[in-house]
């Protein structure tokens, strides 16, 4: 789609948002007004209208570690405990970031005209972060604009596929690490996120015995194996994150998700 646009600007916008009126103009206005920018992201409620996260830095160890630990989903505000996230932020104000959520990201036309589009080898989830690495690798600033809103319902456009995005979102944070750290550094990345995910193995297994004893399905074990299948097998060959990938049935999956 972003090869067949020739408008001045690009918005990727997700199938499970609503945008406020006037959102997308004055988006357009912050790029025009700012300097050196080539992409703007706005301030994502949730349904709720509580403040929904929507910025990030670019991954690495520090961050991965921290998200291993589960310290930013504890401490969301804290400046260094939710590194990868900014903490608290500066959420009333513009400023420029790493990286913004590419569930609204309007980027201009001519930032995409010197360089390669989305990399599709991500499918979905981690697209964003290596569009807006590239282009800060060639000097163009990444701005969050508090003053457009959208509403968004938190993984509503991947919920039909809810075993296999899991898989998919970890994947997208490895596969941009691989592509843009050292050899050992990504490495080590991936083994710090399955060491993350030992203890909550345990927990997914402890809740399968509560399960079968309550005679209830398990409907989380296709994501559970997914998830650590993913890591183990981007420990012993990394390559295989430059390998096409999605889910079983893309087709079938992009057409129930809308």
């Amino acid at each position: 789609a972003f090869e067949r646009s020739t408008a001045p600007y690009v918005l990727m916008l997700n199938s499970d948002t609503v945008v406020s009126p006037g959102a997308i103009s004055r988006s357009v206005s912050r790029l025009e007004a700012t300097p050196g920018a080539a992409v703007v992201g706005c301030r994502v409620l949730n349904p709720d209208g509580t403040h929904q996260s929507s910025v990030f830095r670019f991954p690495d160890l520090l961050g991965i570690t921290l998200t291993a630990l589960y310290l930013p989903q504890a401490f969301p505000d804290h400046p260094v405990l939710n590194w990868p996230r900014y903490g608290s932020g500066l959420w009333n104000e513009p400023h420029d970031v790493d990286v913004v959520m590419g569930g609204f990201l309007l980027v201009r036309r001519d930032a995409l005209d010197d360089g390669p589009l989305l990399d599709e080898g991500f499918w979905m989830y981690g697209e964003e972060t290596d569009l807006c690495r590239r282009l800060a690798e060639r000097g163009h600033r990444v701005v969050f604009d508090p003053g457009p809103t959208i509403v968004h319902a938190h993984g509503g456009s991947g919920s039909t596929i809810s075993a296999w995005s899991e898989a998919a979102k970890r994947r997208g944070i490895l596969r941009f690490v691989w592509k843009w750290r050292p050899t050992p550094v990504a490495w080590l990345a991936n083994a710090i996120r399955l060491l993350g995910l030992l203890p909550r193995m345990i927990g997914w297994g402890l809740a399968d015995v509560v399960d079968r004893w309550r005679g209830r399905p398990d409907r989380a074990r296709r994501k559970r194996l997914g998830v650590a299948k993913l890591h183990v097998e981007a420990l012993a060959r990394p390559s295989r994150l430059n390998e096409p990938w999605g889910p079983p049935t893309a087709p079938a999956a992009v057409d129930e998700a809308g």
